[in-house]
């Protein structure tokens, strides 16, 4: 009897084997290589730091805001509303399905947490393609140990996400060069990450556009190097990827228009009609008041909410105080030092440039030069710019900054080192001719690598010790987290509150409790420290808990 062997069955046998030896290769690369096993264990570390953090730290106002107005509702009103306070709408609407979870700081904070551990990934892989020593270690600690990037790392708002896209890119974007170019499935993947990203927070744009500009310009000159040997343009593969590389930023940019333009008719029609407008309504009245509504959802929408003013009478002096100010916010009481490693990076990098252009590795200095630079010009443009931790991705460039600066001058002292040691060696040993008598033992070569690593862990722990890794992101909201974690929610019926604050707090951590006009109805109330409690106290409540801001009241 004959029997066939299905090809389905076969082909899957060889993706399951496959698969088992990639997984059993990655394995054997994290146990052979000490670099991936350092790596490994700081990996494992910082995501159990994170999932600690993200539930021990109390969410912030504008955390409780997001979560009040968009997260607990449906994903459609996240893309349809806006507020005082802004809308990160892709965060915001991708974190709206963790609803499903019924955990609150899950689902404020889940996805966060998710980009905070990918970011150590995703940056060590991009060293790995600069540096092959233990710098990429380097540049990991340094970024860990920024207090603006351990801030955000699980705040619930779209900063954490938006460095997580910025790396992605990145690191995508390093892959390009003469032998490898993206297929379809990856531009479609670079256009989405472009989309999502500037969806996340129209200020990505900021990193966006000089990382874009960054590569177009490294394919340029790459093609028009090259234009004899490949002849015609649309023979030249770096003319194909970088008509691609365009092509793909500017659907980006037409999908997040459209996204956006739709945000901007719902918030003018509900300007216009009230709140409660609903689509249908939006529908209708949208074709007879085109204009109106365009002109009042675009100026709520680029209203400057959370932007500060950088003051100066100058743009030099803007300039400095807006560079100085968001380092100094990196590193307390160390943003001229930081400063001074930015421009010292600088010159390196652009030396490696053009000793270098033909490596693939010139896309990682060109998009570190393009970035940088780029922050000059949004001054150029606006004196409103965002709060600091918009520019949480900047971390990723200050810390890899840190590290060209170190391999520069480990090089630099290891090749004056070599002569020094060649020289001396020279007139004591005249009888020497063989160049082997000079050479510095290779272990002596490679232990200049722990000076950085030793000074990476000593700013990493000057920072631990100043205790960033576990203060709340402000004292007043802690204390009335910490107030309302006192009560028995099953036990009351109604609450009376005093701001949107306790409102939108006691959202987050009993979910809907009615509230009550006033403090002789109610079951429960939190008075500020110095209120009058009379009033409390004649409706037969009694003081419950007690600290430095708020006094809880309850039946």
């Amino acid at each position: 009897m004959n029997t066939k062997e299905n090809p389905v069955s076969a082909k899957n046998a060889v993706s399951s084997n496959t698969a088992t030896t990639e997984e059993k290769r990655s394995f054997i690369e994290i146990i052979s290589d000490p670099q991936n096993m350092v790596f490994t264990l700081i990996l494992i570390a910082f995501s159990l730091y994170y999932i600690w953090r993200m539930f021990y730290l109390s969410p912030s106002y504008r955390e409780l805001h997001d979560y009040y107005y968009f997260i607990s509702r449906s994903p459609f009103r996240v893309m349809t509303h806006w507020s005082s306070e802004g809308n990160h709408v892709g965060y915001n609407f991708i974190s709206s399905f963790l609803n499903l979870t019924g955990n609150s700081m899950i689902s404020l904070r889940g996805f966060s947490c998710i980009a905070a551990i990918s970011n150590l990934i995703l940056l060590y892989r991009i060293m790995r393609r600069l540096s092959d020593t233990w710098l990429p270690i380097v540049a990991v600690i340094f970024y860990l140990g920024f207090y603006q990037v351990n801030n955000c790392s699980v705040l619930g708002r779209g900063y954490c996400f938006s460095t997580f896209y910025f790396l992605l890119c990145f690191y995508m974007l390093t892959r390009l060069n003469v032998t490898y170019s993206f297929d379809r499935k990856q531009y479609i993947i670079f256009t989405s990450i472009i989309a999502c990203a500037l969806y996340v927070l129209p200020w990505n744009v900021c990193w966006v556009i000089p990382t874009t500009a960054a590569v177009v310009f490294y394919l340029f000159l790459n093609g028009f190097r090259t234009r004899k040997v490949s002849g015609k343009w649309y023979n030249n593969n770096y003319y194909s990827q970088l008509f691609s590389i365009l092509l793909c930023a500017m659907i980006a940019f037409a999908i997040d228009g459209f996204l956006y333009l739709i945000l901007i008719v719902s918030i003018g029609t509900q300007s216009i009609l009230g709140k409660d407008a609903g689509f249908i309504k939006t529908i209708v009245t949208f074709p007879k008041k085109p204009g109106r509504i365009l002109t009042v959802g675009t100026d709520l929408f680029l209203q400057p909410f959370g932007a500060q003013k950088i003051e100066g009478d100058t743009y030099s002096k803007r300039w400095v105080n807006f560079v100085y100010g968001l380092s100094n916010d990196f590193a307390k009481g160390l943003g001229w030092i930081l400063i001074g490693f930015g421009a010292i990076a600088l010159i390196f990098l652009f030396l490696e440039c053009v000793r270098h252009f033909e490596e693939s590795r010139t896309i990682i200095r060109l998009i570190l030069i393009f970035v940088q630079l780029w922050m000059p010009f949004e001054l150029i443009f606006t004196n409103n710019i965002p709060e600091n931790s918009t520019f949480m991705y900047m971390g990723v460039c200050m810390a890899m900054s840190i590290v060209v600066v170190i391999k520069n001058i480990v090089v630099i002292c290891q090749a004056l080192k070599a002569k020094i040691i060649k020289s001396f060696f020279a007139k004591k040993n005249k009888k020497a001719d063989s160049e082997k008598d000079y050479i510095i033992p290779e272990k002596y070569l490679k232990a200049s690598f722990w000076i950085p690593i030793l000074a990476a862990i000593y700013f990493f722990f000057r920072l631990v010790f100043g205790q960033i890794f576990y203060i709340p992101y402000e004292n007043d909201t802690d204390e009335l987290y910490q107030a309302f974690v006192m009560v028995r929610s099953n036990k009351f019926n109604k609450v009376y509150v005093l701001d949107d604050t306790q409102r939108y707090m006691i959202d987050f951590m009993y979910g809907k409790i009615p509230c009550s006009d006033t403090i002789q109805d109610c079951d429960f109330v939190l008075l500020k420290q110095g209120m009058d409690e009379s009033k409390a106290l004649i409706s037969g409540l009694h003081v419950t808990y007690e600290n430095n801001s708020y006094i809880l009241l309850t039946k």
